[in-house]
């Protein structure tokens, strides 16, 4: 659990954008991997007055959200062993007597994914934050096999961080985690792109992910449903597709087509239907070189 490089980028370039940030609650008692170069990198990116901050005097994360305006800031972790400000397991639910005061700022810099019980987890930290208050992820995306219980998609926090849970989208990036600034996409969600959020790397990748709260709700009053079938059933066009799908193709031309595609491999077509499905993709992604 640490406050990464593109972590500290989101919530610096949040601070810029005017995001509220008296109280905060990190998942974990962070640590702080942020170097020099990257305060620098910044301060002039973003505005955020964080050069000087001796971060290798500092082992946790909290002289970073004090630098750029808070007031009060606890941690949540499973053991004290680091000296958490709360003890509690997020596989469990918060207790119900709990009155602990909301934050503008709950951030998870690495948590979620060791947590078994992901959808008590998330219910719990988005319950904490109060409203008009924001939540942030820096969470592990593509090529994290092994480093704990999950990988998470955009998918996934668009579909957990809606209106129907109390929160509006503010912004999800797919990032590569790196000390410069790399590769950034912007995510459109995917119920509005109509396709899938598909990347292909060889790096390791971030989903950032900001939110804001504008209801008291209680969470999952309804299961959350990934956008492309929900669509579908909506529509109820699961048959007519499977139809056209089966629906031989006929014609000369056709047929040509169909003897020439009996001598590809079938490995290289697997290959050519996937790059057909990342071209596809790549209408819900924009690529940028920093976080706006």
């Amino acid at each position: 659990m640490a406050l990464d490089f593109k972590g500290a980028a989101l919530v610096a370039f949040a601070r810029q954008q005017g995001m509220p940030m008296k109280s905060v609650l990190t998942l974990g008692r962070l640590d702080s991997i942020l170097t020099e170069n990257w305060l620098r990198h910044l301060t002039t990116t973003y505005g955020a007055d964080v050069t000087g901050l001796d971060m290798s005097r500092e082992p946790y994360a909290e002289a970073f959200f004090k630098r750029l305006g808070a007031e009060r800031i606890e941690s949540l972790d499973h053991s004290a062993y680091q000296g958490c400000s709360i003890c509690h397991d997020l596989n469990e639910s918060l207790p119900r007597n709990d009155s602990r005061e909301g934050y503008d700022l709950v951030y998870d810099g690495g948590t979620l994914e060791h947590v078994f019980h992901f959808p008590h987890a998330i219910a719990s930290c988005i319950s904490l934050v109060k409203v008009g208050g924001h939540f942030m992820a820096s969470a592990p995306a593509n090529q994290w096999l092994g480093h704990g219980f999950y990988q998470f998609s955009p998918e996934l926090f668009f579909r957990v961080l809606s209106l129907e849970n109390g929160f509006e989208m503010v912004r999800v990036y797919l990032a590569e985690f790196c000390d410069r600034p790399g590769r950034i996409w912007r995510v459109t969600d995917p119920a509005d792109s109509s396709v899938r959020t598909l990347l292909e790397s060889k790096n390791e990748m971030l989903v950032l992910v900001w939110a804001k709260k504008v209801a008291e709700v209680k969470p999952f009053s309804s299961w959350p449903k990934q956008s492309d079938y929900a669509a579908r059933w909506q529509a109820g066009d699961e048959t007519a597709v499977t139809a056209r799908a089966a629906a031989p193709l006929r014609g000369p031309a056709s047929m040509v087509r169909r003897f020439v595609a009996s001598f590809v491999p079938d490995s290289v077509k697997a290959r050519l239907a996937w790059k057909k499905h990342l071209a596809a993709a790549s209408r819900g992604l924009q690529l940028m070189d920093r976080l706006q």
